[in-house]
């Protein structure tokens, strides 16, 4: 689907929600799309962003146009953006409040919010700080599991401490892009990360990010095992209830083709370990909600399953879990060093 007519869904969809939500202050588009950004393996996904006074405690956050296009959904209260200076540092809003296209906008909110952020966005020290602030989230992800460094991990690993090692790594990987002042994107996360670490000159990032992920040498075969691996758990998923699936948006089936395509296409680029990250997340959400709320029989079948796929991707035992875990602490600690020598060259104060 070309652009325009992207983003004509995306104005249609944000008024529609103004016209039932007497609360909602400003809508806007964040992401690839919003960006500009050629669309990976013919499929979108429309990063929609509603400002509301009253955000609903229930709401589904993943809406299918299309097969190849889908809407992910998020709310925010005003008091989110109550420092707007502040945010300038944010770890992740200030860049996609950056990027944004506005939707709805009556108040002019969301013209002030990014006129703001787009003021002094790229001194030194905001960059700094908002790379210094990516780390620490990275730290703080690596804590919910840094326990198992010295006691085993569960086996299978809970996927909610598989989704701490992923966000510590991708939050790490968001630290460098901050450098160049590049957009994380879950699909090009760590394509992404080569490129940024080829221009700061760090070619030591990218294998120390496959490793704490655990990923071996490329094998398209196996590769391919565990994509299908991940689409028996991801159907399996949609077949629960709604509302059983509906905290779990990477297992929605609307985000199946986005994710196939995107695995295609990046293994015909030569290396499918770069589809890797967002697929294991897919994989942890279909587990998490499966294990939650399937009946007996399909839950262990999804058991054995998510235990096969961690066993091919270095994190199917206790030692294996404690290594990718030490991988992850010698990551940050590499990021962080080129985070802190970038600030001296610009002359940053620590």
């Amino acid at each position: 689907m070309e652009r325009d007519l992207l983003v004509q869904n995306a104005r249609r969809f944000a008024e529609q929600q103004a016209s039932q939500r007497t609360t909602l202050v400003a809508a806007y588009l964040t992401g690839s799309v919003a960006r500009s950004e050629p669309q990976l393996g013919g499929t979108s996904d429309l990063d929609i962003v509603l400002v509301d006074s009253a955000p609903p405690d229930n709401y589904e956050p993943c809406v299918a146009l299309s097969e190849l296009v889908h809407i992910d959904l998020s709310y925010l209260h005003p008091r989110e953006f109550a420092d707007k200076r502040a945010l300038r540092q944010h770890p992740h809003l200030a860049q996609t409040v950056f990027d944004a296209m506005r939707l709805y906008d009556p108040q002019h909110f969301f013209d002030l919010l990014q006129a703001v952020v787009r003021g002094q966005f790229d001194t030194s020290e905001n960059v700094h700080a908002r790379a210094r602030n990516a780390c620490a989230r990275a730290r703080q992800e690596l804590a919910r599991i840094s326990a198992y460094r010295a006691l085993p991990a569960p086996i299978p690993l809970d996927p909610d401490d598989l989704r701490a090692l992923l966000s510590a790594v991708e939050w790490s990987i968001t630290a460098v892009l901050s450098l160049v002042y590049q957009s994380n994107a879950q699909r090009h996360q760590l394509r992404l990360l080569a490129t940024a670490a080829a221009r700061l000159a760090q070619p030591s990032l990218m294998p120390l990010a496959l490793q704490a992920l655990g990923y071996g040498p490329p094998d398209p075969a196996a590769l391919q095992v565990l994509c299908d691996t991940w689409i028996t758990m991801h159907k399996a998923a949609a077949e629960l209830p709604p509302d059983a699936l509906a905290p779990h948006m990477d297992a929605s089936p609307a985000r199946r083709a986005y994710y196939l395509r995107a695995f295609d296409a990046l293994g015909a680029s030569g290396d499918g370990r770069l589809a890797l990250p967002f697929i294991e997340r897919a994989l942890a959400a279909s587990a998490a909600a499966l294990l939650q709320s399937a009946e007996p029989a399909k839950a262990a079948s999804a058991l054995e399953h998510y235990a096969g796929f961690l066993n091919q991707t270095g994190k199917g035992s206790a030692e294996q879990m404690s290594d990718r875990i030490d991988a992850a602490s010698r990551l940050i600690d590499a990021v962080e060093a080129v985070v802190h020598n970038w600030a001296r060259t610009e002359g940053v104060a620590a």
